[in-house]
């Protein structure tokens, strides 16, 4: 369902940057679709809705792991336990601010 989010999504932005191209060339034409970005706002939301209910029902965690991929394990708990730190620290402020 996350997916086919995403992918009405890139179509409503497909037409976005249609429609302003043709507003350009074709007098009449207008310049932007007016709910564009409300319903892109809607679709990414639910996008990311949907792929986050997925993600937990199979018990699974969203990582970025580029540069944890590539490292030594050693170096690799070594940066896990300062990132974990650095959000312990930053949830922190954010509940204290």
């Amino acid at each position: 369902m996350g997916a086919a989010c995403l992918v009405a999504l890139t179509g409503l932005i497909s037409g976005e940057v249609l429609v302003r191209a043709l507003s350009e060339v074709v007098p009449g034409v207008p310049a932007a679709i007016p709910v564009a970005w409300e319903y892109g706002s809607y679709l990414m939301a639910a996008a990311f809705t949907f792929g986050s209910a997925m993600t937990l029902r199979a018990g699974g965690h969203i990582r970025v792991t580029l540069v944890l991929g590539r490292v030594s394990p050693a170096v690799r708990r070594w940066m896990e336990t300062v990132l974990a730190g650095l959000g312990v620290a930053f949830s922190g402020f954010l509940a204290i601010a």
